[in-house]
C-alpha cells in the first residue's frame, strides 16, 4: 500500500546478508512497484484473447512448422477448420497433410518447400476434407518465412481462414458465364471450348466429330399463343428428352431461343450422327403435357463432320446452321447433313439479302397491279399489288427469287411498308381520277406481328386520305392458323379501321376452317391449282364448289386465282364464283399502263 493509501503491485526480493565465516547476519529486501509491468500483462492478455476470438469468428486458425524436425504445432482454431475438435492434435507435418483433400497435397507440400527454399512468402488455397461427414472445404493459407542467425530457414508461420462461401460463389459466377440459366446446359461460350477439344481428341485418334445444330419448328406460335412462362418450360423439358439420346462424353448446348446443338465426338461414320439425330427426332415427337397442355413440336437439324466440313469450331457450327436451314426448306421434322452446295446457297442467299438492302435504299423496287374482274361482265372490280424489283442491269426479278430471303432477314418489314405507302398512293390517285377500286396489298405475319401494325396503318391511311374499304390486306391460310396472337390480334384490329380481310392461296394448306367464322375475312381467294385443272380434274371441281357454297352461307366473297383459258372462266362460273384474275383477263402491269387502261374504259365507244 502506497502512503496515499492505494494499492500496487510489487515484486518482493529477498537476499541473505553474510558476515565473518559466511554466517548469515541478515536479509536485504527490495520491493519494486510492478504496476504498470501488471497492467501491461493484462492488456497483453485481452489483447490475445481479442485476437483469439477475432480469429474464430473469421474461421481463422494458426500454425506453423519446424523446417528440420517436422514438427507442427497449430492453434484450436486450425483444428476446427479441419473438421475437427478444438482439442485435436496434428503435432507433425505429415499429419498435417494428410488431413488435406488428395489432390492437394502435393500442391500445398511444393509451394510450402518452394517458399522455404528461396525465402519468400507465399499464399495458396487448398481443401480439406471434413471426417465427419466427408464434406469438402476451401481454406486459404498466408505464411511466411523465419530464419535464424545465419540465414537459414527455420520455420514456417502461417495462418490459415475458411474461404468455402467465396469458392462457392466464384463457382456459382463460373457455371453462370459457362451455362443457361433457363435449361442449365453450356451456353455458347463453353460449346466454342468443348468443340475445339473434341477436335484435338479427333485429330489424335484420327476419329470422326459430328456437330448436331436444332431448332425447334414454329416454337415462336407456341411461345406466342401460351406466353413465355410455359414456353421456358417447353424448352427446358426438350433439354431433358435430348440428353437421354446422347452418351455422357457428349455436348449438348443451347445457344439461344429455341436452338440447340449437341456435339458427338469420336464417331466412326456419319451413320452414327444419323442414329443420334433420328433418336432425337423420335423422343421430340410424343407430346409434351405442360399445364394441362398437349404440346406437338417437331426440329429440323443440320449435321456437320470433322474434318470433312469443317476444322474448326466456328466453320463446324456455321456449316450445320446451313444444314438445318436446308432441313426447314425440306418440310421441317427432319435432318440434312451439310454440303458444299450448301454453302454456295448460302452465300447465295447472304449476296441477295445484302442486295435487297441496297435495293430498298436505291428504290428499286416498284409495284405492278393485276385486275380482278366480274366473271360476268369482265369489268374490272379492284386490282392486286404484286411486288416487283428492277435488278442493276435492266432485269427484273420475280417475288418468287427474293421473298423468301427478304422474310428470313426481316427485311420484308421495311419493304412491306414501302409497298404498303405506295399501293395507298396509287390508290389516291386512281381515286381521284374517278376510279374508286380496291387495291389488294400482301402482308407476312412478320408485318402482323410489329408493335402497332394497325395504328401505323392507321396512321397511313391518314396521311395518303385514302377510303379504308379501298384497301385489302391479303394473308396466307399459314398467318391465320399458325399465326401467334399478335397477328391475330392485328387483323381484328385492321378489320375495326374499315380495311377488308382477304385469305390467299385459299385450301392448299390446312382443313380445319373454324377460323372463317372467327375473324373478320371480307374474301377467300382460291388457289390457281385448284383452277388449272378444274375442267378435267372432277375434284378439282367439288373443291372449288365446296369453297363457293361455304363462303356463301358465311357472307364471304371469292376470288378465283390463276384463270388461263375462256374452259375455266366457263366452268367458274357455273360453279357460282363471281370473281377472278388471271392471264386470260390482264397480267399485271406498272402503274402507268394500268391508269391508260382505266382512262380508255371511260373514253365513249
Amino acid at each position: 500500500m502506497r502512503r496515499d493509501g492505494t494499492e500496487c503491485d510489487v515484486s518482493l526480493s529477498i537476499a541473505p546478508i553474510y558476515g565473518e565465516g559466511n554466517a548469515a547476519i541478515g536479509t536485504m529486501v527490495t520491493l519494486a512497484d510492478i504496476s504498470r509491468r501488471k497492467l501491461a500483462e493484462q492488456a497483453l492478455r485481452e489483447s490475445e484473447e481479442q485476437l483469439r476470438l477475432a480469429m474464430e469468428a473469421a474461421q481463422m486458425g494458426i500454425w506453423y512448422w519446424e523446417c528440420e524436425s517436422d514438427r507442427f504445432v497449430h492453434s484450436e482454431g486450425l483444428s476446427v477448420l479441419f473438421g475437427g475438435k478444438a482439442s485435436d492434435p496434428m503435432s507433425h507435418y505429415r499429419v498435417f497433410q494428410q488431413r488435406l483433400h488428395p489432390e492437394d497435397r502435393d500442391l500445398l507440400d511444393a509451394t510450402m518447400r518452394h517458399a522455404v527454399r528461396r525465402g519468400v512468402d507465399f499464399q495458396v488455397d487448398y481443401r480439406v476434407v471434413w471426417p465427419s461427414d466427408g464434406s469438402t472445404h476451401w481454406l486459404t493459407n498466408r505464411g511466411q518465412i523465419h530464419r535464424d542467425e545465419k540465414g537459414r530457414a527455420r520455420r514456417v508461420i502461417g495462418v490459415a481462414m475458411d474461404i468455402t462461401d467465396r469458392k462457392l460463389a466464384e463457382q456459382r459466377i463460373a457455371h453462370m458465364a459457362h451455362h443457361d440459366a433457363l435449361t442449365g446446359l453450356p451456353n455458347r461460350v463453353l460449346l466454342r471450348d468443348r468443340i475445339q477439344q473434341a477436335i484435338a481428341q479427333a485429330h489424335r485418334n484420327a476419329k470422326e466429330l459430328a456437330v448436331l445444330f436444332l431448332d425447334l419448328d414454329r416454337f415462336k406460335t407456341i411461345n406466342d399463343s401460351l406466353g413465355h412462362q410455359l414456353g421456358d418450360r417447353l424448352l427446358q423439358s426438350v433439354a431433358s428428352r435430348i440428353l437421354v439420346c446422347v452418351r455422357e462424353g457428349d455436348t449438348v448446348a443451347r445457344v439461344g431461343g429455341d436452338e440447340f446443338v449437341i456435339v458427338i465426338p469420336g464417331i466412326e461414320s456419319a451413320a452414327d450422327a444419323s442414329s443420334v439425330a433420328s433418336k432425337i427426332l423420335e423422343v421430340l415427337a410424343s407430346a409434351f403435357h405442360l399445364n394441362g397442355n398437349d404440346l406437338h413440336v417437331s426440329a429440323s437439324i443440320g449435321i456437320s463432320l470433322y474434318p470433312s466440313d469443317g476444322a474448326d469450331a466456328e466453320t463446324l457450327m456455321r456449316n450445320a446452321d446451313t444444314a438445318m436451314y436446308h432441313a426447314k426448306d425440306s418440310g421441317r421434322g427432319n435432318f440434312q447433313f451439310f454440303t458444299q452446295h450448301m454453302n454456295v446457297a448460302a452465300q447465295q442467299r447472304l449476296t441477295l439479302e445484302n442486295a435487297l438492302r441496297r435495293a430498298l435504299e436505291a428504290r428499286e423496287f416498284e409495284l405492278h397491279y393485276q385486275p380482278l374482274f366480274d366473271l360476268a361482265t369482265r369489268a374490272i372490280t379492284g386490282f392486286e399489288a404484286l411486288l416487283r424489283w428492277n435488278a442493276p442491269g435492266g432485269e427484273v426479278a420475280s417475288p418468287g427469287q427474293f421473298i423468301a430471303v427478304a422474310e428470313e432477314s426481316g427485311l420484308i418489314v421495311p419493304i412491306g411498308e414501302w409497298a404498303l405507302r405506295e399501293a395507298l398512293g396509287q390508290a389516291k390517285a386512281w381515286q381521284s381520277a374517278g376510279h374508286p377500286l380496291t387495291i389488294a396489298v400482301n402482308v407476312s405475319a412478320n408485318q402482323l406481328a410489329r408493335p402497332n401494325f394497325a395504328a401505323r396503318l392507321k396512321g397511313l391511311l391518314e396521311e395518303t386520305g385514302v377510303e379504308p374499304s379501298l384497301l385489302e390486306l391479303e394473308v396466307t391460310e399459314g398467318v391465320i392458323v399458325e399465326g401467334a396472337g399478335e397477328a391475330r390480334e392485328a387483323i381484328d384490329q385492321v378489320a375495326a379501321l374499315g380495311v377488308g380481310i382477304a385469305i390467299d392461296d385459299f385450301g392448299t394448306g390446312y382443313s380445319g376452317l373454324a377460323y372463317l367464322k372467327r375473324l373478320p375475312i371480307d374474301t377467300v381467294k382460291i388457289d390457281q391449282s385448284f383452277v388449272r385443272d378444274l375442267t378435267v380434274d372432277p375434284d378439282d371441281a367439288a373443291i372449288v364448289t365446296a369453297i363457293v357454297a361455304m363462303a356463301a352461307s358465311l357472307g364471304v366473297d371469292v376470288v378465283a386465282e390463276g384463270i388461263e383459258t375462256e374452259e375455266q372462266l366457263e366452268r367458274l362460273k357455273e360453279l357460282g364464283c363471281r370473281r377472278g384474275q388471271g392471264y386470260l383477263l390482264a397480267r399485271p402491269m406498272n402503274a402507268a399502263a394500268v391508269t391508260a387502261l382505266l382512262g380508255a374504259a371511260l373514253e365513249p365507244a
